[in-house]
């Protein structure tokens, strides 16, 4: 499921936005529509164009718009419970209007009778009871082979869209709907998979048979790259959280699901083996993260055998429009329950304020999944490449080149005329120079560089930057590209200070095994500017982060103290990287290093200055995570998440020269990262800390990561100084608890808002030997109180305009600088 790829169009949606309009001649009609008695807004309510099958539905607070190429002058307003109104509207205008309907039941000397839930919430309790039992992915072992597609468009293209200059050579690339809407095709793909599975031992293997995929190179490399044929059926109702696009909605299912849902048990059904109760489920309250739809529960072993829903308030998410999904399941050996078929539909809308007036550029997605020839007994073990990879993915070489033939008999069903338009579509959009450039900007957001063909520029925020040494340092460098080899590259590049006039740059090289278990080797030189107590285990929590440096364009337009403590560093380093198995990585490292006295503050070794130091190191770095994806881009692995912890281990022997004066030392440093949802919640956390043995001059002891900006930085203390604190023992601690507006949305006026609460607590605690200072003085910077424990909290609220979140913060302990400050961070997150 390709939940990342969405947002690599939001370049394109924030373009195409400003040039969205209807033309004025449509028969449009909007209003709300309510109970004739309480007033109460009627959800769901079906409102048609008379002698037509245009038509929608009103939302959470009975609104409706409806809209005609064609010259309608009635509709229609119907719902279950109340009598069915037709309404005359002008043809050819807006029209407003506000209706209410009048319950069958008015008027009529009845009782009404309320429903005993006490059926319904015992057969609920019978299927909770069973959740584990019929749960697909809980079987020993099973194989099944997966036919699965993505299409994606976006919405709601206007005349003045249509006519722009980047589509006045792909005017035939725009379809119609069903509702005469037009909608622009941007990708489509299909893909059949074999999957396997074992859990004693544990072994996974995916097989790649054949991929249809017409679209961008960037999603069509993700889809291929394992992340969609991996495992995971897509969503899963029997688990008892439903997570997706980064959120944890409450399944009906779930143990905790009588406190969010009301259950209603609409109907039984009369099988050849016992009888299907159909059960509705809805929300008790707006605002949560739950679901309204249906499940069609069988009574012999208490499983789904369909299940619908949808979202009915996606005010608290950001850009979701509308989430619907669908599945069924099939019984293999006539009691197995296993995955049959599945369907999600999201429509994302970026735009920042809210509007009901007008339609808007939105991009839709839909996947569909497949299953067929599932067995539950594995005949042989399963055979990887490897005796240690755990799950491994297998693309076949003919995967692209299977003709019609083969695609026909793969489909479930066949490519209407529709369909095949839309495939067409696509081509002719990926031909435009815009298309082509967004498609790279999309790449340089992960890869770091912009891709020119055989040659790729970057990295781009290393381009141009501002400090106090060099003044504007300005970088030009890259890489070969992947026209050139998808196994070696060469990278390299100079910059020049314009206040020091200096030129620094640098020069590397890799090369890429081909091996089934991923091996990297890699040596460069660099002669650079570095931040004191800058060094790559940054890089164990920011893991899809380019470099180790903060030092950027971003971070100098938005620093609230000048950067002056920078330090000229040369050095030499040599790395080897290797998959062990799967989830465990191994890296070797080796590395000579000169650091030279920094100009502002200077290095004193008795108060005498020493022009630089220099040091050589040799480290292992290991990393172990479970059941994680990710995406390989060439030499860039990017990292898409886990719900299991991550643990970094790194274990490092040196040695110094500081003044004719040799020291060793070693250092051990560990973190463990994870995040995890309690209800509706999201508590994300990370600790880590370390040990060093022997004498180092204080650049290379642990000096706590300082945020110098106003922005908001996670694994930063965002209140503290630069060189302020140094240990040689130390452990670290962040939390952010992400209530997802559980407070804000039970208040008034506050609850249409969307804002979402988050909670911060950062900490850290260290100690520090006299000894070091025998080699470099302490600076002037470092706190009498360094061994102190430093804290700090905060409360934050995101989602302001969607983009937007605004920390505030209390530096609680070391009381001297600025107690409180505020943060202010821009994000994308649904």
């Amino acid at each position: 499921m390709k939940e990342k790829g969405i947002f690599l169009w939001f370049p394109l949606l924030l373009v195409l936005a400003p040039v969205s309009s209807l033309s004025a001649q449509k028969t449009s009609v909007e209003g709300y529509i309510f109970d004739y008695q309480t007033d109460e807004p009627l959800i769901y309510a079906h409102v048609i164009f008379e002698g037509s099958t245009q038509g929608t539905v009103t939302d959470t607070t009975g609104y409706f718009l409806l809209e005609s190429e064609e010259m309608r002058d009635k509709i229609k307003i119907s719902t279950v419970g109340y009598h069915a109104k037709t309404v005359s509207v002008e043809p050819g205008q807006k029209n407003q209007v506000e209706l209410r309907m009048k319950d069958v039941s008015v008027g009529l000397d009845e009782v009404v009778v309320k429903p005993d839930d006490g059926p319904v919430m015992r057969l609920m309790q019978k299927v909770r009871d069973n959740l584990d039992r019929n749960n697909p992915e809980n079987l020993d072992s099973y194989s099944y082979r997966r036919y699965s597609r993505w299409a994606y468009q976006i919405n709601n293209v206007s005349d003045n869209m249509r006519d722009w200059g980047i589509f006045r050579n792909a005017k035939n690339a725009f379809r119609y709907d069903q509702d005469s809407m037009r909608y622009l095709p941007v990708y489509f793909s299909e893909q059949v998979v074999t999957n396997s599975y074992q859990s004693r031992p544990r072994k996974q293997l995916s097989l790649v048979e054949a991929d249809n995929t017409t679209g961008l190179g960037l999603l069509e490399d993700s889809e291929i790259s394992g992340i969609t044929a991996g495992l995971r059926s897509g969503l899963n109702i029997y688990d008892r959280d439903i997570r997706y696009l980064g959120h944890n909605f409450i399944s009906p299912l779930g143990p905790n699901g009588p406190f969010y849902y009301n259950y209603y048990l609409m109907d039984s059904i009369e099988t050849s083996v016992g009888y299907d109760q159909v059960v509705l489920f809805s929300p008790k309250r707006e605002g949560d993260n739950t679901l309204r739809g249906e499940l069609v529960i069988e009574d012999r072993f208490y499983s789904i055998r369909e299940f619908t829903a949808e979202l009915t308030n996606t005010a608290h998410l950001n850009f979701v429009k509308s989430l619907s999904v669908s599945a069924n399941y099939q019984f293999i050996h006539d009691s197995i329950p296993f995955f049959e078929s599945s369907k999600i539909s999201v429509v994302i809308d970026y735009m920042p304020i809210e509007s009901r007036r007008e339609h808007r550029v939105e991009l839709q997605a839909v996947m569909t999944q497949n299953f067929s020839r599932v067995s539950t007994q594995l005949d042989e073990e399963i055979k990887l490449s490897h005796r240690r990879l755990t799950y491994e993915a297998v693309r076949s070489p003919d995967r692209h080149d299977r003709d019609q033939d083969f695609w026909k008999k793969e489909r479930p069903a066949q490519l209407d005329k529709d369909e095949e338009l839309f495939m067409a579509s696509i081509d002719s959009v990926n031909q435009l120079w815009f298309i082509r450039f967004l498609d790279k900007v999309a790449r340089m957001s992960i890869t770091g560089y912009y891709d020119l063909d055989y040659w790729e520029l970057g990295p781009y925020d290393y381009l141009l930057n501002f400090n106090e040494v060099q003044g504007t340092h300005l970088f030009f460098g890259g890489r070969t590209g992947q026209k050139i080899s998808e196994r070696y590259a060469i990278w390299g590049g100079v910059g020049y200070g314009t206040r020091n006039k200096q030129w620094l740059g640098r020069f590397g090289a890799g090369y890429l095994f081909p091996s089934a278990r991923r091996m990297l080797v890699e040596a460069e030189y660099t002669d650079d500017i570095a931040q004191s107590g800058e060094n790559e285990r940054i890089l164990f929590l920011y893991e899809n982060k380019q470099h180790a440096s903060e030092s950027n364009i971003l971070s100098h337009i938005f620093r609230r103290q000048s950067l002056k403590e920078l330090q000229r560093r040369q050095r030499l380093r040599v790395s080897m990287e290797r998959e062990v198995r799967t989830g465990f990585q191994i890296q070797g490292v080796a590395s000579a290093t000169r650091l030279h006295s920094p100009e502002f503050l200077p290095y004193l070794k008795n108060d005498q200055p020493i022009d630089n130091f220099e040091g050589a190191e040799l480290t292992l770095n290991m990393r172990w995570s479970w059941e994680e994806q990710y995406f390989d881009y060439g030499y860039r692995r990017l990292y898409l998440g886990t719900e299991l912890p991550i643990i970094n281990l790194s274990l490092s022997g040196g040695i110094t020269n500081v003044g004719g004066s040799s020291n060793t030392y070693s250092r051990v440093h560990s973190s463990i990262k994870h995040h995890t949802f309690t209800g509706q919640a999201r508590l994300d956390y990370a600790i880590e800390g370390g040990v060093i043995f022997g004498t180092v001059p204080y650049p290379l002891l642990d000096i706590p990561r300082a945020n110098l900006t106003y922005g908001f930085q996670t694994y930063n203390f965002n209140m503290i100084d630069l060189l302020e604190f140094m240990h040689d023992r130390y452990v670290r601690v962040y939390a952010e608890y992400r209530l997802n507006g559980f407070l804000f949305k039970r208040v008034p006026l506050l609850d249409r808002l969307g804002l979402r609460e988050v909670l911060s607590v950062k900490a850290f605690a260290g100690s520090l030997h006299e000894r070091h200072e025998s080699l470099l003085d302490y600076p002037l910077l470092l706190t009498d109180k360094n061994t102190r424990p430093y804290g700090e909290l905060g409360f934050g609220v995101e989602n302001l305009f969607r983009f937007f979140r605004v920390d505030c913060l209390w530096r609680a302990t070391h009381p001297g600088g600025y107690p409180l400050g505020i943060r202010v961070r821009m994000e994308i997150r649904i």
